[in-house]
């Protein structure tokens, strides 16, 4: 999986189509032909395989949305969910409540995050990726606590 990563950038056709790129096609398979596609985080769309959509389901499936929070959550972690098909040409129709939602009109990016590809605005992107960030402290602190999560189940 580690040679799936890629950014690009892609255009929003007049029926809400984008064309994955060829050499994310024969990354994913010939056989892929079938994605689920959601809502995401910070306004990104993402895109699941199938077979890593079923990973993520299983994740899910294992907890328990018993209280009204983490029904809240259930709901917006499945906002706009649908399978959707590659077709011979590579187009991916996305579903427009998520290219309303997301912003999705023209120009977008698709970016691989290790179990999902990102959908993002243009814009929103850049914007994302232009904010102040310390990207330094933050991952010092992720493999920190990553570390520590480790030693504690030794």
């Amino acid at each position: 999986m580690l040679d799936w990563f890629s950014h690009n950038e892609l255009t929003v056709d007049s029926r809400g189509r984008i064309t994955i790129p060829v050499s994310v096609q024969k990354k994913i398979g010939e056989d892929k032909k079938y994605f689920m596609i959601k809502m995401g985080y910070e306004g990104s769309v993402q895109l699941f395989t199938m077979d890593l959509w079923e990973k993520e389901y299983e994740r899910m499936a294992k907890s328990h949305f018993e209280n009204s929070k983490d029904r809240n959550f259930l709901r917006h972690f499945t906002y706009g969910i649908n399978q959707v098909e590659m077709d011979a040409a590579g187009k991916i129709l996305i579903p427009a409540v998520l290219r309303e939602k997301a912003n999705l009109n023209d120009k977008v990016v698709l970016t691989w995050q290790f179990r999902y590809f990102e959908i993002w605005n243009k814009e929103a992107h850049d914007k994302f990726h232009s904010d102040d960030y310390n990207l330094e402290q933050t991952s010092d602190e992720i493999f920190a606590r990553n570390n520590a999560d480790k030693k504690s189940n030794e």
